[in-house]
């Protein structure tokens, strides 16, 4: 009995799918996440000769619709900036969220870029205390440096095929996270001969009565220890009373995986993959005539014979020559267009379509696409809202607002000005913060996207209490 969800066993190869269509390593076979084997995504049919199946490799052209459709939606998903304040203790997360000088904003791509075609995505809060190095074992923070800012709270990603296992229980009456195992890939570099090597190491993270320990293991059954099991403490020096590990999902944020969104047309893609390359082997094989002499000289029989310009070739008095040329199947370009037509039907987006639809299915098709997009926007911008919340708690042991708002106007439909008005007025009014306020000036590009809204805002407050007008500090603010 393994320690891997049923779920996770049932997911990994489309995930892998997915990830190598993405990434446009179906071609070169990509390489597993768990550091190991080596997929082959060409078809070799029974009795396929190597010669023969080393061609089929090279003939094949890999066309990556899976990979530019999701850019595609990516880029309307990315057309305007997040609006991201957060307070000053935890300002460095705008510069350097999870310690490997990744921003809050990268961070929120990242999540995007995954929870859209593999429908998961998990970010942990990693207290100071919580860190190890790369021998395994834990370095310990004091509650001055985590104070000073010398150590700080930081924001861990993981992608879908790490998040290898999890497990709800009732604590304290409450039904809560309670496990969760992370495959995390480490390089170890050898100190003499400089070479490295890739090491798959697993992460527990368990809850009990007595609080969060974590602990990690070189294996997923979790019988060969690396560390101790440690307890993880917050700001307080307490043990947490909970796994501060947060999902994103296609459909929700519960620790359940979705199905991934992008699977059935990244196995079409694989597909035409294998059309294009069988077709191009047919051609390659076929296309060409062969020429097929008759006749009473003897010796054409016994030698290699060379035609084209230049050259000719003596029959005899009875001889005869015919060029046998195949006519080319139309089976497999058929079949390549009817594929095309699929992936269309799934949200392909093709460099060069040729596949047309009605208005009708253009507009069921797009609104396929958005349900999707506005789904994964609000659940991405949901998890990052919670594990902020949580880096905030840690690192500083208090609540503090901040605002975390993902872009949702996808298409550059600007507000009135009339509907400006009533946003402004509802700011004024303290129903709604100026976060909010700043987002959808930003999105109707009244303001620039490379405005500083601080330095904005400082200036307006400044110019308005010369004036006698409306300090944006005395404005209430509420947290999204």
């Amino acid at each position: 009995m393994s320690n891997m969800h049923p779920d996770y066993v049932k997911l990994l190869p489309r995930y892998q799918t997915i990830r190598d269509c993405i990434n446009d390593d179906v071609v070169s076979g990509g390489v597993s996440y768990d550091c190991g084997e080596v997929r082959e995504y060409l078809v070799r049919t029974p009795g396929m000769e190597n010669s023969t199946f080393t061609a089929l490799k090279q003939l094949g052209v890999f066309m990556n619709i899976t990979g530019s459709t999701l850019e595609s939606v990516l880029g309307v998903a990315n057309r305007m900036p997040a609006v991201i304040v957060v307070p000053e203790q935890v300002s460095y997360l705008e510069v350097n969220a999870d310690g490997r000088g990744n921003k809050l904003k990268d961070i929120i791509k990242d999540a995007m870029s995954d929870t859209l075609p593999m429908g998961r995505f998990g970010v942990l809060v990693e207290p100071p205390a919580q860190r190890f190095d790369n021998d395994g074992n834990p370095i310990d923070a004091s509650k001055a440096d985590v104070a000073s800012g010398k150590v700080r709270t930081t924001l861990k990603t993981y992608v879908p095929e790490s998040i290898v296992d999890y497990d709800e229980s009732v604590i304290g009456d409450v039904k809560m996270l309670s496990l969760v195992i992370l495959m995390e890939c480490v390089t170890i570099r050898d100190a003499t001969t400089y070479q490295s090597k890739t090491e798959a190491r697993y992460r527990f993270l368990t809850l009990d009565e007595n609080g969060y320990h974590q602990q990690v293991f070189k294996d997923v059954d979790g019988t060969d220890p690396l560390t101790e099991k440690i307890m993880i403490t917050g700001f307080d020096g307490k043990a947490l009373d909970h796994i501060p590990f947060y999902f994103s999902g296609s459909k929700n944020n519960d620790a359940d995986a979705d199905n991934p969104p992008y699977y059935k047309l990244a196995t079409k893609n694989i597909a035409l993959y294998n059309l294009d390359a069988n077709n191009r082997l047919n051609l390659n094989l076929h296309a060409t005539g062969t020429l097929i002499l008759t006749g009473d000289a003897e010796e054409l029989g016994k030698k290699e014979l060379t035609i084209g310009g230049g050259n000719g070739i003596y029959l005899g008095t009875t001889g005869s020559a015919t060029l046998l040329q195949l006519e080319a199947g139309k089976a497999l370009p058929e079949a390549i267009e009817a594929e095309k037509r699929d992936m269309v039907e799934l949200g392909a987006k093709l460099s060069s379509p040729d596949v047309q639809r009605t208005l009708g299915e253009a507009e069921m098709s797009m609104a396929q696409e958005l349900a999707l997009l506005s789904s994964v926007t609000d659940n991405v911008e949901d998890m990052i809202n919670l594990a902020v919340a949580d880096l905030i708690m840690i690192q500083t042991g208090k609540e503090a607002d901040f605002e975390i708002i993902l872009n949702r106007n996808f298409f550059a439909k600007k507000l009135t000005a009339q509907e400006l008005a009533v946003l402004k007025d509802l700011w004024q009014a303290g129903a709604i913060s100026k976060a909010v306020l700043d987002a959808a000036l930003i999105q109707n590009e009244v303001i620039s996207t490379e405005t500083d809204l601080d330095e904005m805002n400082d200036a307006i407050a400044e110019e308005a209490g010369e004036q006698g007008g409306v300090n944006f500090d005395e404005q209430e603010t509420s947290a999204q």
